[in-house]
């Protein structure tokens, strides 16, 4: 296979980052692939930093792709989401780009889960979402924050998880 995309995109942490890196591997070896893919990640809150260091060619705009979660309808996450926004608009003005918008539902742990199983319950918070974690993936993390660092997933388990 000759032919190699580019894709762009920027996300919230390291979770969502090794996930995406995760993806680009997997298509990359994947036999069925019409072309391989290359991803150009950056984790960033403010998606203007990233799109000020990206040297592109001109022609016409280039699609990023931002990923972030949606914490719920407290203000404090709405005003998130809004500032959000507002970055990702004035990032369009600062370099030819499209930005193109994804969220997960709630939080990219779900996302992560959807992966080895089905949820269908009702969770109170994102720690919750622990347990089905442990479970879909044979670990035994004690909270978000373990299962978040990358070091305390054993390397025999890695290719089973997310990267």
């Amino acid at each position: 296979m000759e032919t190699t995309r580019k894709y762009y995109f920027t996300v919230e942490g390291e979770t969502e980052k090794r996930y995406l890196t995760w993806l680009q591997k997997t298509i990359n070896a994947t036999n069925e692939a019409s072309a391989n893919v290359s991803f150009s990640i950056g984790v960033k809150t403010k998606p203007t930093s990233f799109v000020k260091k990206l040297s592109l060619a001109g022609g016409k705009p280039t699609s990023i792709a931002h990923i972030a979660d949606i914490g719920g309808p407290s203000s404090t996450d709405i005003q998130k989401i809004d500032k959000l926004l507002i970055d990702l608009k004035k990032s369009q003005k600062t370099k030819k780009v499209s930005y193109i918008f994804g969220y997960s539902n709630y939080c990219f742990e779900l996302w992560i889960i959807l992966h080895k199983m089905n949820c269908n319950n009702h969770m109170p918070n994102k720690n919750s979402y622990l347990a089905l974690i442990n479970k879909g993936y044979g670990m035994q993390f004690r909270s978000l924050s373990d299962y978040k660092e990358e070091k305390k997933i054993p390397k025999d388990t890695c290719h089973t998880y997310i990267g």
